[in-house]
């Protein structure tokens, strides 16, 4: 399996489990492979209250296997600006977390 490689990263979520979702989990069988490579990753969560999140290669809820995703992005700049927004970004991830604002992320 190809390493993950990263660089520059600010909150940054890989390969991560949470039970916060809003769609079904998935229930995939078999074997779990995920291949992620990123260029500069920016995530920046400006104003009180506002929440910015990135998640790449990320189970979010569920059973995964049988799951082969290989994942190659450039420069990636995620960020949230207003008094209690969330901004989120899902690169090759299985299920969807929440983006939840009031956590006062910087």
């Amino acid at each position: 399996m190809t390493p993950i490689k990263i660089k520059e990263l600010s909150l940054v979520s890989l390969l991560c489990l949470s039970t916060q979702v809003f769609a079904a989990a998935p229930n995939i069988q078999g074997s779990v492979n995920i291949n992620v490579e990123v260029g500069n990753v920016v995530n920046y969560a400006e104003a009180t209250d506002s929440v910015a999140q990135i998640a790449i290669g990320s189970m979010s809820e569920g059973d995964a296997g049988g799951f082969d995703a290989t994942v190659v992005v450039g420069d990636v700049v995620n960020y949230a600006t207003g008094m209690g927004s969330c901004s989120q970004i899902l690169i090759g991830s299985v299920g969807v977390p929440s983006c939840v604002a009031g956590s006062a992320a910087e």
